[in-house]
């Protein structure tokens, strides 16, 4: 017992050590030679023990070093245990654009865990859950993009949730990646919200690709008083399929370019070829267009936007016109083999082969009709119209006074006087005669049908007899 004698002393001082906080306390009890033994041991148990040891220390005091002694050595088994801190899980993932996706979760060596949940957000959506099973301390998820694509160009975000050894529920940090094309080695220029991403050109187109950009996105801005669009990333494919196959594999396609207005992308083909220039002056500014639509409309009002006019107001605002789109519409007249309107107010991937370009140029010209007859204040007002959810012929009568035959009439006299202004009589000799160039196979067959009917009228008719002289 003699080992025993210092602790009158110690226990004068353990109160007021633990007032002042801090694990000293430890080390001034078990600086006594009979329990130096058993420090390594307690030392974990008793930190949330302290508290209840100094209420009893007066009891223990009265009743003998021995009790005492019995008490330390049972707190450790009495007292909560206090959790120790655990190895975190290793997250990891890895995917190749439009192909497969993989998600995998390592435990700690210690860790029993059966099963899990993997959560993944995509483009903000709500999220996926899937239940995975635990093997060898591993979970993996293993996705087939070709059959479940993940939406291109937009943000994945993941997490892991699961029960410890103990019941309580761990979850993981988020994990966030752009769902990119990596199947390719980006270039990279950024000028405030512009990036351009490119796979193969001179430094100078890159420059000039920006400065396109910047340029179009103030015409357009200030005609339409569309808002900020703010970042906007234009990924420039080095051929026309590549962009196809990296489409396709996200479950679009389209012909030779692509917005995808809801995360501010643009993806393009522009093979380097001494035409590069052109093609960026007419896709980049096209684009963008759309683009601005959708930031001035929402989802909604874009959506309803008829094609004649989204794609009119795009092609209107390319730098660079397209020669092409002006001898369509031009054989087009002379021929009187314009589309109606009505049909170029669905999406155009319902029309085939040439008309297709005809659909982009009569777009153009009706645009740059209304444009010029009712200046931009008018198609503002005429895009508030079909984004209030109007019809395509009804939001003209809003907008313009005039539903679309009327319009249609009108800009066709337009067409025929080269996009000038006319005077009134020369405007009604116009339009007669643009009305009678489309009557006439309807006046054709009219005459195929009634003269026959004319004909046997006259045959059948009994011929009068003249009254005798006699």
């Amino acid at each position: 017992m003699k080992h025993l004698s210092t602790l009158p002393v110690k226990f004068l001082h353990i109160e007021q050590e633990f007032h002042h906080g801090g694990h000293g306390v430890l080390d001034l009890l078990f600086s006594s030679p009979c329990y130096g033994h058993c420090l390594p041991i307690l030392r974990p148990w008793l930190c949330p023990s302290w508290f209840w040891l100094v209420q009893v220390r007066e009891k223990c005091l009265r009743r003998g070093y021995l009790v005492w002694c019995i008490l330390v050595l049972l707190s450790g088994w009495l007292l909560p245990r206090p959790t120790l801190a655990q190895e975190a899980p290793e997250t990891t993932y890895s995917y190749t654009f439009g192909q497969s996706a993989e998600f995998t979760l390592r435990l700690p060596p210690a860790a029993e865990v059966e099963e899990m949940l993997l959560f993944l957000c995509i483009a903000g959506d709500a999220p996926e859950i899937h239940i995975l099973t635990v093997e060898d301390g591993v979970a993996r998820y293993r996705r087939d993009l070709r059959a479940q694509p993940f939406l291109p160009f937009q943000m994945v975000t993941t997490w892991w949730e699961y029960k410890d050894d103990n019941g309580a529920p761990v979850k993981t940090g988020e994990t966030t990646f752009l769902n990119e094309d990596n199947r390719f080695q980006w270039q990279t220029r950024t000028e405030g919200d512009l990036t351009i991403q490119w796979v193969s050109g001179s430094t100078e187109l890159l420059v000039a690709a920006l400065d396109i950009a910047r340029t179009a996105l103030e015409e357009i801005t200030t005609s339409l008083h569309s808002p900020s669009l703010g970042p906007v990333t234009i990924y420039v494919y080095p051929s026309l399929p590549d962009l196809q196959l990296a489409l396709r594999l996200s479950g679009y396609e389209w012909l030779g370019g692509e917005a995808l207005p809801a995360v501010g992308v643009i993806l393009l083909a522009i093979p380097t070829t001494p035409e590069s220039l052109i093609r960026l002056q007419q896709d980049i500014p096209h684009e963008l267009t759309h683009l601005a639509l959708y930031r001035q409309l929402g989802p909604q009002g874009y959506a309803n936007l008829p094609c004649w006019l989204n794609e009119g107001l795009a092609t209107h605002f390319e730098q660079r016109p397209e020669a092409l789109y002006a001898l369509a519409l031009e054989r087009a007249r002379r021929e009187n083999a314009l589309l109606p309107l009505a049909d170029l107010c669905p999406p155009f991937y319902t029309l085939g082969g040439e008309q297709v370009i005809l659909a982009y140029a009569e777009s153009q010209s009706v645009v740059g009709y209304l444009q010029q007859t009712y200046g931009w204040s008018g198609m503002r007002v005429l895009l508030d119209a079909y984004a209030d959810g109007l019809d395509c012929s009804s939001g003209l009568k809003r907008a313009v006074g005039a539903e679309l035959p009327t319009v249609e009439r009108a800009w066709r006299v337009w067409l025929e006087q080269e996009g000038y202004p006319t005077e009134q009589p020369q405007r009604i000799w116009t339009m007669g005669h643009i009305a009678l160039r489309d009557l006439a196979p309807w006046l054709l067959l009219a005459l195929v049908i009634i003269l026959p009917g004319v004909w046997f009228f006259i045959a059948a008719r009994p011929t009068p007899h003249l009254p005798s002289s006699e």
